[in-house]
């Protein structure tokens, strides 16, 4: 995998962020790091690391969030949205809406997420063509991806005033 390929494929767990997030939801669950740590099946010290930025993540530590916590991906990776799906609610944090370059509406269910996480954390073939699917559309349509973070971003503002 080319350097260039490898920045983008952790690029963001290695904003400063993520670590930070990592840490609010261990804090907002009123966890230690050596409960959460054990719940997730990591040690301490790689929770520590993970919250310091110093270390990044495998795919089991997003299952894991998922399956265990409840958490929130989109707020996890990118700090959009609530920090903790309800579940076994049809409640707007349970389902998060991800509008397209057409406008249109794609409903991500937990239950999506968890199946993606399970074949995505296990098999390089999904890996692979996951990765190149997201390289394919983000090299050919970054303008576009920029633009939707943006106008996110923007709606995200609006709503806080």
């Amino acid at each position: 995998m080319s350097p260039q390929k490898k920045k983008l494929k952790s690029q963001a767990m290695r904003e400063p962020g993520f670590g930070q997030r990592v840490k609010a939801v261990r804090k907002h669950l009123k966890l230690n790091q050596t409960e959460m740590a054990e719940k997730l099946n990591i040690t301490m010290t790689t929770l520590s690391d993970i919250e310091r930025g110093k270390s990044y993540p495998c795919f089991d530590f997003f299952y894991n969030m998922v399956e265990h916590f409840n958490v929130n991906l989109y707020y996890l990776l990118f700090g959009r949205g609530e920090m903790l799906v309800l579940p076994g609610t049809d409640s707007p944090p349970d389902k998060e809406k991800v509008k397209n370059e057409n406008e249109m509406t794609l409903i991500v269910d937990r239950k999506d997420i968890r199946e993606f996480l399970h074949y995505f954390s296990r098999s390089r073939l999904v890996q692979y063509r996951v990765m190149g699917e997201f390289y394919r559309f983000f090299n050919t349509d970054r303008q576009s991806i920029e633009m939707d973070i943006e106008a996110i971003e923007k709606e995200k503002n609006e709503r806080k005033k």
